[in-house]
């Protein structure tokens, strides 16, 4: 008869030979010389003895195991802004809905707790491992408390969280139409347009842009998301650093470097995305050029009007190439330019006006690293992107109407007919189809 004790000292066991028999009182003699003291269990012991269960090993005693503590966590104490079809489909405006005030806390952080202690089976003290800590940090437009425990914000704007922490992007807020009594608008930040957004005029933000009616004849240009409630329309030009949600689109040009979403129809457009283009009702004449994806409810009209779509074609991998490398070369020189006057400082003559100061000189170089960087990086995803050619197709749910010339890779596809509602996709230089079920 012996006792075994786990690795850790959390369990304990009695191993029985063939002829032992011990009695109560000798097993816990037992346990006290080999040192086990604490979580003895007693009922087991007398099962034990009394023969009622005689396995070859039974477990006597049970330590207590230490917990270990929760880490610290952030909560973020704001709706995430994202255009996405559920959030249009949930929300009326979905950018609107994620502002917050100055003053209002947008972040918490949820401080991490020490683990409780436990004991093994000797009744030494077993320590629990305290949480991990996580540091709660504040980005541009934000404030952190003095006890670092939350996060408010400085100015009205859409909240973000990203790893330089918790940010706020400032909101231009205009409550009426976009026209001549308000200019043309220019904001490093956010745009809200409560009505709309009239011929001639023209909207440059760093963010997002929401309009609440819609766009006409206009020229809008975002860093974030363009979102227009009402129509895109009436020779409109759209251009976002992210994606474009409408109700509906016509005789427009849309560029956009993520998902286009189009709530109706997309009639007469000329569309070009680096993503996919998600439209719920017909897209009929105009062209479209994407990357990946292109859904519709149909494509093309009964009277065949023509109506184009390319899903990544070569030309598009070349000409975006070409455009970087020739962004690469022209930072490239203005940063050279740049530098060279800050080390020379030529003193400025006689009567002549005084050079640019070293802070602009200094921002200026900055401005102009990140634009090479940016360059670079996106050459390097470009040729990524060539290296792994995506998976391209266009997925009808009606019908394509004759009059619609279909390019998928290399695959060429012109509808002289009607064709079936489905799935195309290119295959050995041709588009093949499968039919819905």
């Amino acid at each position: 008869m012996e006792i075994k004790v786990s690795p850790r000292g959390l369990v304990a066991c009695v191993r029985l030979g063939p002829g032992d028999w011990p009695l109560a009182n000798q097993l816990r003699r037992l346990l006290r010389r080999e040192g086990v003291v604490y979580g003895v269990d007693h009922a087991a012991i007398e099962s034990i003895c009394q023969g009622a269960v005689r396995p070859l090993l039974r477990v006597v005693a049970k330590g207590k195991p230490p917990t270990h503590g929760r880490d610290a966590s952030v909560e973020l104490l704001f709706e995430r802004a994202s255009l996405t079809r559920r959030t249009l489909a949930r929300v009326a405006d979905p950018l609107s809905s994620c502002i917050v005030e100055a003053g209002q806390v947008i972040a918490r952080k949820v401080p991490a707790e020490s683990g409780r202690p436990g004991r093994d089976v000797f009744g030494v003290r077993l320590p629990g491992r305290p949480g991990a800590d996580r540091e709660l940090l504040a980005g541009p437009n934000c404030v952190r408390t003095r006890d670092g425990l939350e996060i408010r914000a400085l100015v009205s704007g859409i909240p973000s969280s990203g790893e330089g922490g918790v940010t706020v992007s400032p909101v231009r807020h205009i409550r009426g139409h976009v026209c001549a009594a308000t200019g043309d608008v220019f904001f490093a930040g956010d745009v809200l347009v409560d009505g709309d957004v009239l011929p001639g005029f023209r909207i440059d933000a760093t963010g997002h842009v929401l309009v609440r009616g819609r766009i006409r004849g206009a020229t809008v240009r975002a860093g974030g998301q363009v979102h227009a409630r009402d129509a895109i329309g009436g020779g409109a030009v759209i251009t976002a650093g992210a994606g474009i949600v409408a109700g509906s689109a016509d005789h427009a040009r849309l560029q956009a470097k993520g998902t286009v979403r189009i709530v109706r129809d997309l009639l007469f457009c000329d569309v070009e995305t680096d993503a996919d283009v998600d439209v719920r009702g017909r897209i009929v004449g105009g062209t479209i050029v994407a990357d990946e994806a292109v859904h519709a409810l149909a494509i093309g009209c009964r009277s065949a009007v023509p109506t184009r779509i390319f899903l990544n074609p070569g030309w598009r991998s070349r000409r975006r190439e070409a455009d970087r490398r020739a962004e690469i070369v022209l930072a490239r020189t203005s940063l050279e330019a740049v530098r060279k006057l800050r080390a020379e400082k030529p003193a400025p003559a006689a009567g002549a006006p005084p050079g640019p100061p070293e802070p602009v000189l200094a921002a200026v170089e900055t401005r102009l690293t990140e634009q090479l960087r940016a360059a670079f990086r996106e050459v390097v995803l470009a040729r990524q992107r060539a290296a792994r050619p995506p998976c391209p197709r266009i997925a009808v749910e009606q019908a394509i109407f004759k009059g619609a010339e279909l390019q998928i890779n290399a695959g060429w596809l012109k509808a002289r007919s009607q064709l079936p509602a489905g799935e195309f996709h290119e295959q050995g230089g041709l588009i093949v189809v499968r039919e819905a079920v």
